[in-house]
């Protein structure tokens, strides 16, 4: 998506924005309503990219989206399954109230001392626990390499086994990153939006920022039920890509162009 929206014409890019959206229409059937959602956030970003929107307009946008989002998900397994038929306006009471989920996970996540060494380091290096059960013959479980795993073996190993969790937040992650202090957490915040910002900034003249933003404005929203675990080893991949595509097919398409 990200190399499309930058390298191809409007006409490819529309194509693409819709196999995005037929993604996540069927991703919401089986009760996954985050991408769908992030999806609304994408396209109202995306249009503001070459049109004006005043705080009016985007609010209403905002409740738009937001009410297909709760209509498309009264439509999935998930809420097949809760045999419970809600209102739209139950429904969106229920969604608002349960936002707070996010910070209640951080506040247990706050409860634990002793997070292991690798959810560190998986955490920023991916792969990194993979090449130490390699070398050490260390057979690792879920909770030995992430956060929000041993957090929620810790809470209940029984219902964890049976595949329930409660998720991770990014919070977490700057909390116990920053040292478990609030201020080593606002400084590690600062930080993390300031690249977040210098990154949309240089968008507008390098390229590889520019399919960066594409490439991760999904799993961006969805931090706040995330870790960076899913966005830091995901910009290793973008760049990778990113450079193998520009090696393979740009400087050999202007290679052919001078012959």
């Amino acid at each position: 998506l990200g190399l499309s929206l930058t390298y191809t014409s409007d006409g490819t890019k529309k194509r693409y924005l819709l196999l995005f959206l037929a993604y996540s229409l069927v991703n919401i059937l089986i009760g996954g309503r985050g991408a769908l959602g992030a999806l609304l956030m994408f396209f109202i970003w995306y249009y503001s990219l070459s049109h004006k929107l005043n705080i009016v307009i985007l609010g209403i946008l905002a409740i738009i989206a937001l009410d297909i989002l709760l209509w498309a998900f009264s439509f999935s397994i998930r809420q097949a399954d809760a045999e419970e038929y809600l209102s739209l306006n139950e429904a969106i009471s229920i969604f608002l109230h349960s936002q707070g989920i996010s910070f209640a996970v951080f506040d247990r996540s706050r409860d634990f001392l002793d997070y292991p060494t690798l959810a560190y380091i998986q955490s920023i290096v991916p792969g990194s626990s993979t090449i130490y059960s390699l070398f050490s013959g260390v057979s690792l479980k879920p909770q030995d390499v992430s956060f929000a795993s041993y957090m929620s073996y810790n809470l209940n190993p029984f219902l964890f086994v049976s595949g329930f969790g409660l998720g991770w937040t990014l919070l977490g992650d700057l909390y116990l990153f920053g040292g478990r202090t609030y201020l080593g957490m606002g400084l590690l915040s600062f930080i993390f939006g300031f690249a977040c910002s210098f990154i949309e900034r240089k968008s507008s003249s390098s390229m590889f920022c520019k399919v960066l933003v594409y490439s991760i404005f999904m799993r961006f929203v969805l931090l706040p039920r995330a870790g960076l675990n899913t966005i830091i080893p995901f910009i290793i991949y973008v760049y990778v890509i990113h450079s193998m595509f520009v090696y393979f097919f740009i400087a050999n398409k202007e290679e052919k162009e001078n012959l």
